[in-house]
């Protein structure tokens, strides 16, 4: 992969890599917080999935009867 660097030197290169990071900070912020929605969305159907049809066995091994 090539390498790059920014043509903007000094103190106006530092506000460009600071805002290019708060816009980083906050899309990946974003997507985490919508990733964390749909885990928990999926977690309360799994788990109402699992109280209403499944039921603890003592035993593993036993199979469906």
């Amino acid at each position: 992969m090539e390498k790059y660097r920014l043509k903007v030197p000094g103190n106006m290169g530092k506000k460009v890599k600071n805002t290019y990071q708060k816009v980083e900070d906050s899309t990946v912020g974003l997507y985490k917080h919508i990733e964390n929605g749909v885990v928990s969305a999926y977690q309360k159907v799994e788990d109402a999935f699992v109280e209403s049809f499944l039921e603890k066995t003592e035993n593993q091994d036993e199979s469906d009867k």
